[in-house]
């Protein structure tokens, strides 16, 4: 009798747990996506985009929602792999039924952090500066097939254009990952 209590008891309070979670939270899903670069080949943004939450917003005006970003900027230079890491956010706003409202499209904001193997400062030669991505699309996806973006860092404040192109199936330039073959290897465990 005590143990049915007691997996009833736990039961309820799983289920009471679940009621305090949004169903959009609960049901979200990551969407794995790998971007490359039309202006600079082989360029890579390798991100796992996941969803955080909703914006308030009247119902007139749309729907708003806020997406994590997180991943690599990664490429091949002088036969070496370079990759950083990135960390963003995406902004979607969808169109209401009643036809007006906010525009409808996403927002991408993130930033590559380069740890190693660039020009620059930091640790094994890293890159000096992080790079600033500023990303827009027309279409209202945290995952568009497209977007728009200006990069800017401390040796380029003016920004340079880049256009992001989805891709179906990652490909190898997907996968280059920085490994430690340039830093001094750790000691051998005893």
């Amino acid at each position: 009798m005590y143990a049915a209590a007691v997996r009833t008891s736990v039961l309820a309070l799983g289920f009471a747990a679940m009621a305090a979670i949004p169903f959009e939270q609960a049901s979200a899903r990551d969407f794995p996506v790998c971007y490359k670069t039309k202006e600079y080949e082989p360029t890579r943004l390798v991100l796992n985009v996941a969803f955080h939450s909703r914006l308030p917003t009247t119902k007139f005006t749309g729907k708003q929602e806020v997406w994590n970003a997180a991943g690599k900027h990664s490429y091949t230079e002088n036969n070496k792999n370079v990759m950083a890491v990135f960390d963003g956010a995406i902004v979607t706003s969808a169109p209401t039924k009643h036809g007006y409202g906010q525009p409808k499209g996403a927002h991408l904001g993130g930033t590559s952090y380069f740890v190693r193997g660039g020009t620059g400062i930091g640790p094994a030669n890293g890159t000096q500066n992080p790079i600033d991505w500023e990303c827009t699309s027309a279409e209202p996806s945290a995952i568009p097939s497209s977007w728009a973006c200006t990069i800017k860092s401390d040796d380029y404040k003016s920004g340079i254009p880049v256009t992001l192109y989805r891709l179906k199936n990652a490909d190898k330039e997907c996968d280059v990952f920085q490994d430690t073959y340039d830093n001094p290897k750790p000691p051998k465990p005893y």
